[in-house]
């Protein structure tokens, strides 16, 4: 066997075989006597019939069967030699059997490509640091007195911040309904909102079981007309602040405590999302120092994953073609992150052992107070397994790069950052 692999782009791989015709002759020859041995044909005894009628009748089927097993052998040796890493089965260009000369097959095939990284290292990175303002932690508290308030119902009739639950229809100009512009079942505060005071002021007086024909004018727009059917009108008394109210929420001792509570927790969630945002960054950097194209295959197969997410989500009833092509991009960058890590921790040594992943889970066992023994069960599972050392490997890779990079830290003013409060 003779071959050659050419490179068509970084993932494309043309590959020419030629194998000789002895080399397949022999194997026709095998194959004939092999069967020779087992078949009957008629006026001589089993195993005795002539080879040249053996070859007659069925040397075409052996010829094609010895052809196609040779050139996906073939194919398997000069992937393992020279460590091909298919991503998708070879498509063959070309094929000629010559009973002279031999097997000559052209094939190409998708490979996961072999990227260079002329930058990852000097990075610069910019992170921010978010600064907790007073004015957070009071919308902090305002949503947990939300979330606390008593729920009256109205009976008088509706005003500004009360919450109408209500069946919401656009309608045209006459009072017809228009198809597919019916919102269900809402619950909306009056003089808030999408419901501002001009929209929600009327609304006032409305009460349970009524319905009420409402304008929405939008400057420069047509007049927008809405059928609203009032299914109930309450309103949220909300708990006074006090130390009281500190207390009923849970382990809190003061509103003060309460408050510093909160600042802590709104502290940790910006680190958290700050730290996010950062390895964002970072992974945007790199993708940018190192282009590379990524194979169509990859693409597609990961769409694919994609896809079967959202079946299992019982969401099979969706536009297929519309959403793989809306998260291509998520797609791309995913195997571009992926691609750089496989390079890195080779260039690095940045792979994670079995020591690595028995020795987390040993710490894990401890900071969760958790039974070793059942963690480690936990982990014995191949695919759980593999997930965690892969989510090590990420980890590893990322500490590796940040502590590598230029990282310059910037304060973010309140007005500018959107806080977690829920």
């Amino acid at each position: 066997m003779d071959y050659s692999v050419n490179e068509v782009q970084a993932w494309l791989r043309e590959i020419k075989l030629h194998v000789p015709a002895e080399e397949i002759q022999q194997k026709t020859d095998e194959k004939i006597k092999e069967l020779r041995q087992k078949i009957s044909i008629p006026g001589f005894r089993k195993g005795k019939a002539p080879v040249d009628m053996i070859r007659l009748r069925f040397g075409k089927a052996i010829l094609e069967e010895m052809l196609e097993d040779v050139i996906q052998d073939s194919f398997r040796e000069i992937v393992e030699k020279e460590n091909l890493e298919i991503i998708r089965s070879p498509e063959v260009r070309e094929q000629n059997w010559d009973d002279h000369k031999g097997l000559d097959v052209t094939f190409e095939v998708e490979i996961e490509p072999d990227i260079e990284l002329k930058k990852y290292t000097g990075l610069y990175l910019t992170k921010e640091i978010h600064q907790i303002a007073d004015d957070e932690i009071d919308k902090a508290i305002e949503r947990l007195r939300e979330k606390n308030a008593v729920v009256q119902p109205v009976e008088e009739g509706a005003e500004l911040g009360d919450y109408v639950h209500a069946d919401l229809q656009e309608v045209d100009a006459g009072g017809l309904p228009i198809l597919g512009h019916k919102a269900e079942d809402i619950e909306f505060p009056l003089g808030e909102g999408a419901f501002d005071k001009e929209f929600g002021e009327q609304l006032l007086g409305v009460k349970k079981d009524e319905e009420r024909r409402i304008v929405d004018p939008e400057e420069g727009k047509e007049d927008r007309y809405y059928a609203v059917k009032v299914k109930d009108v309450t309103r949220h008394i909300l708990p006074e602040i006090n130390d009281d109210f500190a207390k009923d929420l849970g382990d809190y001792e003061s509103i003060e405590d309460l408050r510093q509570k909160i600042l802590g927790y709104l502290e940790e969630e910006n680190k958290r999302r700050s730290q996010e945002n950062l390895i964002d960054s970072l992974i945007s950097a790199l993708i940018s120092e190192n282009p590379f194209e990524v194979p169509p295959q990859m693409i597609d197969n990961l769409l694919d994953v994609y896809v079967e997410d959202i079946k299992k989500q019982a969401k099979s009833d969706f536009d297929v073609d519309g959403f793989k092509e809306s998260e291509k991009p998520t797609a791309i960058r995913s195997i571009k992150w992926y691609l750089i890590q496989k390079k890195l921790a080779e260039l690095e040594n940045l792979q994670v052992t079995d020591a690595d992943v028995e020795a987390y889970i040993e710490k894990l066992a401890e900071e969760k107070n958790q039974s070793l023994k059942k963690l480690k069960a936990k982990y014995s599972l191949k695919n759980r397994r593999e997930k965690l050392k892969d989510r090590l490997q990420e980890e590893k890779i990322i500490d590796f790069l940040l502590k590598n990079s230029e990282i310059e830290e910037v304060e973010i003013k309140s007005t500018e950052q959107k806080i977690l409060t829920d």
